[in-house]
């Protein structure tokens, strides 16, 4: 079974290499199924705002990336409510 932080840490990878954008603040992990397997979905956001200026607030958008727990994979992600983009 593959751990909080071993999933956090692929979610994160992932959205380095595909530019996503991250959040470390506010990071979440659901379980859930999907087409009939379990999955894990790690909920971030574009960007971090926690210690930024008031003036350097920008728009962020939420983040979740899903998680193959059978074979370790993150197989995509989703901003906001928009629909799974198939990682490449």
């Amino acid at each position: 079974m593959m751990t909080e932080t071993e999933a956090i840490n692929l979610a994160r990878d992932y959205a380095e290499q595909h530019r996503t954008g991250w959040s470390e603040s506010d990071v979440r992990i659901q379980s859930i199924e999907r087409k009939g397997k379990q999955c894990l979905v790690v909920h971030s956001a574009t960007a971090d705002l926690n210690g930024r200026h008031w003036m350097e607030f920008e728009t962020t958008t939420p983040l979740k990336f899903y998680i193959d727990t059978d074979s370790g994979q993150c197989f995509g992600h989703e901003y906001g409510n928009r629909g799974l983009i198939p990682g490449r």
